[in-house]
């Protein structure tokens, strides 16, 4: 079996989730094809946002794309790899700013494909969504970042140095968690300043 890779291609406009199709969730819950990415706080990550599968094959003036809503207001189109199993996986990137649970969609679409092979005009009909795809991010904190910012950069290191050599429960700047901010959290704040 050939294994195909789409280029990232939305088939919506940017920012646009066509009627009815919500993009908040209070709770998210994966749907089938859903998954659960694991993710840091200020970090890129790249990885499968979700699964789908086709029932054939699609005629070659069909492009099929997907537009991945992140949760956190960010939105990105997504790159289609299809497995040596026949399924689709959704392939996307994105920086959370924020630690936190987030509900990710993904909307798998089919549109003309333009031009189509051999060139000509441009085939005439609606695009259609074809599947929506509902999964978790999971984004933990940069380790290093003091204030909860999403980076790791002076402003930590300041908010490090009020409460270094101190002792006791829930200091800002204990990153290692022993209850002390100590030598050992200004190095583990060191290899990941500037991210």
């Amino acid at each position: 079996m050939h294994l195909e890779t789409l280029e990232p291609r939305r088939l919506f406009s940017a920012g646009v989730v066509p009627a009815g199709h919500a993009v908040a969730r209070s709770d998210p819950q994966n749907s089938p094809g859903g998954v659960t990415i694991h993710a840091t706080a200020g970090e890129a990550f790249t990885g499968a946002v979700g699964t789908f599968h086709l029932d054939s094959t699609p005629p070659p003036i069909v492009e099929t794309g997907a537009d991945i809503n992140w949760g956190d207001g960010g939105d990105s189109a997504g790159q289609i790899v299809q497995g040596s199993n026949g399924d689709y996986s959704v392939i996307g990137t994105h920086t959370y700013v924020k630690a936190g649970t987030y509900g990710i969609e993904v909307i798998v679409s089919q549109g003309p494909r333009c031009p189509p092979p051999g060139g000509g005009p441009c085939p005439e009909f609606p695009t259609r969504i074809i599947d929506t795809i509902e999964s978790t991010a999971e984004v933990l904190t940069n380790p290093g970042d003091v204030n909860g910012d999403g980076r790791v950069d002076f402003a930590d290191l300041l908010a490090l140095t009020q409460h270094y050599g101190k002792r006791g429960a829930d200091l800002s700047g204990d990153l290692n968690g022993d209850g002390a901010v100590t030598f050992s959290d200004l190095l583990i704040l060191a290899q990941h300043y500037g991210r």
